[in-house]
């Protein structure tokens, strides 16, 4: 933290994280404490490692809708390909939001089949 010219002190981050969300976080975190008058957020974002992806994609999967076995998982730079079948169209819905809402995605191509 450095002085703002008697206004108080101003925070100041640096390094990277791995979402625009855990970002946001760490600034709410920061302007809490007592005395930050202010914010500069230097972090920058860590895109995850595709495998690192596929892993969490794939743990979203099971805690959402239990069984993957039906469902195939590729990644490709920030694009998510799924493909397989499921037995509920409110399950497609379900599989295709748990992968949009992994840090590191930002595209989501839903090639799944209601069986």
């Amino acid at each position: 933290m450095s002085r703002d010219r008697g206004r108080g002190r101003l925070g100041v981050s640096n390094g990277s994280v791995p979402s625009e969300h855990q970002k946001a976080v760490l600034d709410r975190a920061v302007i809490r404490l007592p005395g930050v008058r202010g914010i500069v957020n230097l972090l920058g974002i860590r895109p995850l490692a595709c495998e690192e992806v596929r892993s969490a994609i794939l743990g979203a999967l099971k805690r959402s809708v239990g069984n993957t076995g039906n469902v195939r998982v590729r990644v490709s730079g920030d694009t998510v390909t799924l493909d397989g079948c499921v037995d509920l169209w409110n399950e497609r819905e379900v599989v295709e939001r748990a992968a949009g809402g992994v840090p590191g995605v930002r595209t989501v191509e839903d090639h799944l089949t209601l069986v």
